[in-house]
């Protein structure tokens, strides 16, 4: 909110730090297509990934900065171990802050741990943000809410089973709501959370006749 209020002022440049699965991509995209909704100038969001081995910058990239309101690079530690490539970008970073174009930037590690570069002289003397992996009650606070959207009801419980079951993380917890919201759809009666379980480990349900005596209030 800070960047897209202030575009161009205060948090400029921003490294967003975090593990994989931590929202780090979907945070930069987020910021861009708010920034970009303000109509107060062109917005790029580049990935790493794409840039890779990287040797030039294309001819004309000074002028395609002027006017530009937002500079995003997803990954940008991909880019940290290639030489080349590192000071190639962080010397379009250094030109773009030079026009006031704000800078946001996500990686997986911390710019002291990278080679020496122009971008990582940049790097690690911006505001760096990290962020962490989400813990199981901030996953259940986001299932019940995408549940609800859903028109799917689970109790306390059967979030619990969907949020813990495997691997504890954002998309995990979306794949696993869906599936049980395609089982629902589908027919399939769930009373509590070892249905749920039977349901994410591809168990076939047990007759309602099985379960426990429920009594519901």
């Amino acid at each position: 909110e800070g960047v897209v209020d202030s575009t161009g002022k205060g948090l400029n440049p921003l490294l967003i730090i975090g593990e994989g699965d931590t929202g780090r991509s979907h945070l930069l995209h987020a910021i861009s297509q708010a920034v970009l909704q303000r109509h107060e100038g062109h917005v790029f969001l580049l990935s790493a990934v794409e840039l890779e081995g990287l040797e030039e910058l294309p001819d004309g990239w000074q002028e395609s900065l002027i006017g530009c309101r937002l500079l995003a690079f997803d990954d940008i530690d991909k880019l940290a171990e290639n030489n080349v490539s590192a000071n190639l970008v962080g010397n379009m970073i250094d030109y773009a802050l030079n026009l006031n174009v704000h800078v946001v930037m996500t990686s997986k590690t911390q710019p002291k741990n990278w080679p020496t570069s122009r971008l990582w002289d940049l790097c690690r003397s911006c505001i760096q943000s990290v962020m962490k992996l989400p813990s199981a009650g901030s996953l259940m606070l986001f299932a019940r809410t995408k549940s609800i959207a859903m028109n799917v009801v689970l109790d306390d419980s059967q979030l619990a089973t969907l949020v813990t079951h495997d691997t504890i993380g954002w998309r995990s917890t979306r794949a696993n709501l869906e599936k049980v919201a395609n089982a629902i759809g589908s027919g399939e009666d769930i009373v509590d959370a070892h249905d749920v379980s039977s349901i994410l480990s591809d168990i076939p349900l047990e007759s309602r006749g099985a379960h426990d005596e429920i009594i519901e209030e």
